[in-house]
């Protein structure tokens, strides 16, 4: 989930009211704040409150310097106390929803940002946050919606574009989203996640050409992001460039090593390359960072297309004991147990491979197991 922007405290100061020694407490709070010092500005704001306990605005401003340390529940102590002092400020209740929201707490974060919009009606953030939030909930028409009304007060808010994109997205409104993300790039021409997820929509409906072109502009305008590569890794890997794919798998490696997609990405392109070994010694890498399902599944399958069936089989068998209902698996076990003369065992899975879906094991089952 990406981060939701955050209200800053705005602290006027009479200095008819206020003693001097608050003001230069805060105001070095202010400073260290805008910094991203936020433990010293947390120091600063504290020794402030102390000499003006009743000051919301302090609260608020320390709640800031704590939220973005990341300690949430910190934060809503100073968020609460702020509103108790000043329940008629909207700030308060958008950073507590905010705050709530990182909290997992989305009905409460909803119900802050409505007190919110109960005080100003047209705040633009607590209407966007309300966004965010609903997105992050999986109600996307409810994230639509309320993208929609931010845009209405603000038709040059770009987040709200990309966030209404997003969602259009999700629930196959692709020419939709395809109009929001246009408006993004129009809105902001050197957004470059504005060109990736225009790219990834474009991908998704195997038009993967136009999706090359724009996970070229997303790196141009950012080289230095491991999954912008990886995107156009898969993109050239679906148009047969598979000298192609690897550079950018490599290269999305480079930037992060740790990168297990990719392996598993070098891992399938070796495979069909039909350099097995190659593949082999990807999906031991993608092992060695995460042994998980489908790391399984592609050393099994190298193992397979080196004939090397006991390996095979007891990497399909980790599969299958991972999830049950992995059609690929029993197919390459079966096929893997018809290589050894295992017949009942390999016609049994490509019968099961086959009553999942598998249409090659509907295929090989009428030829091998009749």
């Amino acid at each position: 989930m990406k981060k939701i922007s955050i209200i800053l405290g705005c602290i006027i100061f009479n200095f008819i009211g206020f003693s001097q020694s608050v003001a230069e407490l805060t105001k070095k709070g202010d400073d260290l704040y805008e910094k991203g010092n936020y433990q010293e500005a947390i120091d600063f704001y504290s020794k402030a409150i102390k000499l003006e306990p009743k000051n919301s605005d302090l609260y608020l401003s320390r709640g800031n310097a704590i939220y973005f340390t990341e300690d949430y529940n910190k934060a809503m102590f100073d968020y609460i106390k702020a509103g108790e002092l000043d329940p008629k400020n909207e700030h308060i209740y958008i950073n507590k929803g905010n705050t709530l929201t990182f909290l997992k707490q989305y009905k409460e974060a909803l119900e802050n940002y409505d007190k919110a919009l109960e005080i100003d009606p047209k705040n633009v953030n607590a209407i966007f946050n309300k966004a965010d939030t609903k997105f992050t909930m999986e109600d996307y028409n409810g994230a639509i919606e309320d993208c929609s009304k931010t845009i209405k007060l603000n038709p040059l808010f770009e987040s709200a574009f990309f966030l209404r994109a997003r969602s259009k997205a999700i629930i196959d409104d692709n020419e939709g989203a395809l109009q929001d993300y246009n408006k993004c790039i129009e809105l902001n021409p050197k957004g470059s996640d504005f060109y990736l997820n225009r790219g990834l929509l474009k991908a998704n409906l195997n038009n993967y050409k136009n999706a090359l072109e724009d996970y070229n502009i997303a790196i141009k305008l950012d080289p230095k992001i491991d999954f912008y590569y990886y995107y156009r890794a898969n993109a050239k890997a679906e148009l047969n460039d598979t000298k192609g794919a690897l550079v950018d798998y490599k290269k999305s490696i480079e930037i992060n090593p740790n990168y297990f997609d990719s392996y598993i990405g070098i891992g399938d392109t070796k495979n069909q390359q039909k350099d097995y070994k190659g593949g082999l010694e990807a999906f031991e890498k993608a092992m060695s960072i995460d042994p998980n399902e489908t790391a399984f599944l592609g050393r099994g399958i190298s193992y397979s297309m080196l004939e090397i069936n006991d390996k095979a089989i007891a990497d399909f068998n980790k599969v299958l004991s991972l999830n049950a209902e992995n059609s690929i698996a029993y197919y390459q076990r079966g096929m893997a147990y018809l290589s050894t003369n295992k017949t009942k065992n390999g016609c049994d899975d490509l019968k099961k491979a086959a009553d999942l879906g598998h249409e090659n094991a509907k295929t090989d089952l009428k030829e091998y197991c009749k």
